[in-house]
């Protein structure tokens, strides 16, 4: 089964150049995109338009952009961690700033990472690259990898 991730980001320049990203560093994986919040829930759900599980596969792993419009990614963060059955998907939070509150609060809720988002097309390949093989690879993320803001420990 090919290993699928879902972002969550209403930057639609963002998702593109994550897709080209994953297109580039890791052409296994399906790269599924809800443009917000709202749309992440019904994605993981599996309500319409995402009923179809062999067309919109449950995530291996989720990247969530912090500041959303609907619902924000703590929000989404804390309704998957509410949901036993998403209790060992790792939940990446996305931020284009370095605020350290609210990286706390991510962790807090159950965030396993924390990501400023690189600000080069290189940058980015290169945390997409360490984040699939650190979550998908099934290997735990290292303390000194990312921002450690006390990431949640795998199962």
């Amino acid at each position: 089964m090919q290993p699928t991730i879902l972002l969550v980001d209403d930057d639609s320049n963002d998702t593109l150049l994550m897709r080209l990203a994953v297109e580039r560093t890791h052409p296994e994986v399906r790269l599924s995109i809800a443009s917000n919040g709202l749309e992440a829930l019904k994605y993981l759900e599996g309500q319409q338009p995402y009923t179809d599980r062999s067309v919109f596969p449950l995530p291996q792993l989720v990247l969530l952009d912090v500041v959303m419009p609907l619902f924000t990614g703590l929000q989404v963060l804390r309704w998957i961690r509410e949901r036993s059955e998403f209790d060992s998907l790792p939940v990446i939070m996305l931020s284009s700033s370095p605020a350290n509150d609210e990286a706390y609060h991510a962790s807090e809720m159950g965030a396993d990472s924390y990501v400023i988002k690189p600000l080069s097309f290189d940058g980015l390949e290169e945390a997409l690259d360490r984040t699939v093989n650190r979550w998908l690879g099934g290997r735990k993320m290292l303390e000194h990898d990312w921002l450690s803001w006390g990431e949640r420990k795998a199962a």
